[in-house]
């Protein structure tokens, strides 16, 4: 139960993010800017300590005591969390939002168009490196000394994932339930996003193992 509490918390985080990235690039047209924006939703879960899949699928097979298969049961439960958390997230926004908000509910709906529509091979592939560099915020958030670095790594390598199109499979759940969109599509597209975050968050830490194996470490 905290395990799923959490990560319900680090989809509302995620969702806290991803509508002032929506509100900052509607209204105001500045991508780049919000596109930075967007890092506060992982400052808050970095700092807190919540669930969020993208940062925990990259240490699925690191050397804690755990064995993998209770790994892999948590992140179900994170994954399940996050889902609700945007959901209940996106929900609620739409509600106490919508009136006065027409021209941002349209340009959403045009972003989550084109998220459905890529070629499964892109939305793999954007998810993938995306993953990649959620690792690297992580990663770098928890290992760097120095406070000013550690939140430099976090917000370029977050900010950077985005200014360069990538896909984030929690923050469009957000996306998805935000624009009342439940289709098939959608569904297949979200899952195509999962996979390619988890295969992009755990490719730096498998080729580290790599490389210690090598070393005879």
């Amino acid at each position: 139960m905290k395990c799923f509490i959490k990560s319900l918390l680090a989809g509302f985080a995620i969702s806290l993010g991803g509508w002032i990235y929506l509100c900052v690039n509607q209204k105001m047209d500045n991508n780049v800017l919000a596109a930075f924006l967007f890092s506060f939703g992982l400052i808050l879960i970095c700092n807190f300590g919540f669930n969020l899949y993208t940062g925990k699928i990259c240490y699925l097979f690191d050397k804690s005591k755990k064995k993998l298969g209770s790994k892999l049961l948590d992140m179900v439960i994170i994954l399940l969390g996050n889902l609700m958390g945007t959901l209940i997230f996106g929900l609620l926004i739409r509600l106490v939002t919508s009136s006065g908000n027409d021209l941002l509910f349209k340009g959403l709906d045009e972003i989550v168009e084109t998220k459905i529509n890529y070629p499964w091979y892109e939305a793999l592939g954007r998810a993938f490196f995306c993953g990649m560099l959620v690792y690297i915020a992580v990663e770098g958030f928890k290992t760097i000394e120095n406070n000013f670095g550690k939140y430099v790594v976090l917000v370029l390598a977050i900010g950077g994932f985005i200014v360069c199109g990538f896909e984030h499979s929690i923050a469009n759940m957000f996306y998805y339930f935000l624009s009342v969109t439940f289709t098939p599509s959608a569904f297949l597209s979200l899952l195509l996003f999962v996979i390619g975050n988890s295969l992009g968050g755990l490719f730096i830490p498998l080729m580290n193992n790599l490389i210690n194996l090598y070393k005879g470490e």
